[in-house]
């Protein structure tokens, strides 16, 4: 299956120029790629060459040999600063991996697999704590390393926050900076996220989320 990309679905480069992943929101995987020298992309091989989520089928059997947790509905890819970690969100969770020198991915395990949203009834993450991770649209990691924000395509437009730990690990932020959301009246067929912060105005619905360079704003 073919998709074109829209503006805000600009293909995250690490900050060496030397890979480009891709998520793909029909078969839930992140793609892994070489960047070549004169710009053109060549897809890692055998086991690195994509990473799905485990026990997708789609119907045309799986596509990637390496399986992986919190990837259903790979919608955006984020890859920090410093070039060690990748991150991609989903339908309702946020996926963590390290990045190797090569530019191939590894999932960190256990409780820093991937986060999802806490009041989601299936069981994929380590972490099932998450708030306002509905319907990701985008993420981004701030120029210094130190945060991740998303931003959710439900109702409520959620935007989450996120302390990026040394290890690459996420822990989002507690009590009124866990999220903020605009639906705090329980308005439309949803109901509110639970953030911390519901007074937020022109979320609904979410869409592209970016982090300033110089790191002031979102």
């Amino acid at each position: 299956e073919i998709y074109t990309l829209s503006l805000h679905d600009a293909l995250p480069i690490c900050p060496d120029g030397t890979s480009v992943y891709v998520a793909d929101r029909a078969g839930s995987a992140i793609a892994e790629f070489a960047r070549n020298a004169n710009g053109s992309l060549t897809q890692l091989s055998g086991a690195n060459q994509c990473i799905q989520e485990l026990g997708t089928n789609n119907g045309f059997g799986p596509d990637c040999t390496t399986t992986g947790h919190g990837l259903s509905g790979a919608a955006s890819v984020a890859v920090s600063p410093d070039g060690q970690s990748v991150y991609v969100g989903g339908s309702d969770s946020i996926a963590e991996f390290s990045r190797d020198t090569d530019g191939s991915l590894t999932q960190l395990g256990g409780a820093n697999n991937c986060i999802q949203n806490a009041a989601d009834q299936n069981t994929d993450c380590g972490n099932e704590t998450g708030i306002g991770l509905r319907t990701l649209d985008s993420i981004d990691v701030s120029p210094d390393g130190h945060n991740l924000y998303s931003s959710a395509g439900d109702y409520t437009g959620a935007v989450a926050e996120f302390a990026r730990n040394a290890d690459g690990s996420l822990t989002q932020l507690g009590g009124a900076n866990s999220c903020i959301e605009e639906n705090a009246a329980n308005e439309g067929s949803q109901s509110p996220a639970g953030c911390g912060t519901r007074t937020g105005n022109g979320l609904g619905e979410g869409g592209a989320l970016q982090v300033s360079p110089d790191g002031a704003n979102v």
